[in-house]
């Protein structure tokens, strides 16, 4: 009987460890992502080779999928004005691995 509450045991610790990779990191493991943290530098790096000027850029928090067609949704504020704030969406392509193109627009007019 002991040999039998063993197996048990043991194929209930293989289930487990199989499955606690999908539970960590979630069954699209094939997607690479970035952090949205990393995102907004790329962005500063954009506006700044385009305006001149280093801008504040804030992509939110949660780590972005490298997926061609993405859109992120970025707050952008200057350096004079910190509290006027601009909606910029930028959209993600030529995805490969961790590499990727971002076209960011920043919105004419400031959020309300």
């Amino acid at each position: 009987m002991p040999t039998r509450s063993r197996t048990a045991l043991t194929t209930a610790a293989a289930a487990l460890m199989l499955a606690l990779p999908f539970a960590l990191f979630g069954c699209s493991a094939g997607t690479a992502t970035i952090s949205s943290g990393d995102f907004a530098k790329q962005v500063t790096t954009l506006l700044e080779k385009q305006v001149g000027q280093t801008p504040t850029v804030d992509c939110g928090s949660a780590a972005i999928p490298l997926v061609n067609g993405t859109v992120v949704h970025c707050d952008i504020s200057s350096a004079t004005d910190p509290t006027t704030i601009y909606d910029s969406t930028s959209t993600i392509s030529n995805v490969n691995g961790g590499d990727f193109h971002i076209d960011t627009k920043v919105a004419d007019q400031p959020k309300s």
